[in-house]
């Protein structure tokens, strides 16, 4: 009964969902449905099922995790990069100034 309503229920909840994370989650636990459907049947198939299931899903699951750090990670790089060499040429139009302050950036925290 446990793994239909949480079928049900991460399916339903889970198609209202604009936010990728949250959407991520109730497909989780509509995969807990799908596990524990396997598990209330006790038998050597539903075993081997379960096992290859749950291996499956933690491997497509960890693979989108990994996917969607990346692309955040290069959205933030890109958008933090652009602000600051904006903020730097903002602050002075001479490109005699702007080599200074990039070596004094360099003292303050080398590579």
């Amino acid at each position: 009964m446990s793994s239909l309503l949480s079928l049900i229920i991460g399916t339903v909840v889970g198609l209202t969902q604009f936010r990728i994370k949250r959407l991520l989650a109730y497909s989780t636990i509509s995969h807990v449905g799908f596990i524990l459907l396997a598990l209330s049947i006790t038998s050597i198939e539903s075993i081997q099922a379960f096992v290859f299931y749950l291996m499956q899903y933690s491997i497509s699951n960890l693979n989108a995790f990994i996917i969607l750090v990346t692309i955040g990670f290069s959205i933030y790089f890109y958008v933090t990069d652009n602000k600051e060499h904006k903020e730097l040429l903002d602050k002075n139009n001479s490109p005699i100034q702007l080599i200074s302050q990039l070596r004094g950036y360099f003292y303050v925290n080398p590579v």
